[in-house]
């Protein structure tokens, strides 16, 4: 079952001024990383139990970087933490290439049922590495 928001994603097309201008906003400063699997540099602040994480695309080809071109800068992905089996009818849903790997060694698998090109859901998989004792 699905328990918390666990991180959201916002595109951005510059990570280093977009990164200042949040850090200015949020009164925090960004923990930034790559992420080769997508090709992206992130940065991520802590809100609460849940996370912001800017993505910028190092490429304009890639699938990220065509999300950015297409429909530009913001809200682009949910991410709910889940700690349980999924059901046969919740596993349906779910994209066929499996669980990956994503910032932070956060494990992250996507629901094809409701994501399209521009929008994704996805489901965080149990805890966080520095979450667990």
């Amino acid at each position: 079952m699905a328990n918390a928001i666990h991180h959201i994603n916002w595109l951005v097309h510059d990570i280093k001024a977009s990164s200042q201008q949040f850090n200015q906003f949020l009164q925090q400063n960004a923990e930034i990383e790559y992420l080769p699997g997508r090709d992206v540099d992130t940065a991520r602040y802590k809100l609460g139990d849940a996370w912001l994480v800017l993505v910028a695309p190092r490429a304009s080809d890639s699938t990220v970087g065509r999300i950015l071109e297409k429909r530009g800068e913001g809200l682009f992905l949910l991410s709910i933490s889940t700690f349980d089996v999924l059901s046969d009818q919740q596993l349906m849903q779910m994209d066929p290439q499996g669980k990956r790997q994503g910032i932070n060694d956060w494990l992250v698998w996507d629901v094809n049922s409701v994501s399209n090109d521009t929008s994704i859901l996805q489901l965080h998989v149990g805890p966080d590495k520095n979450e667990m004792s």
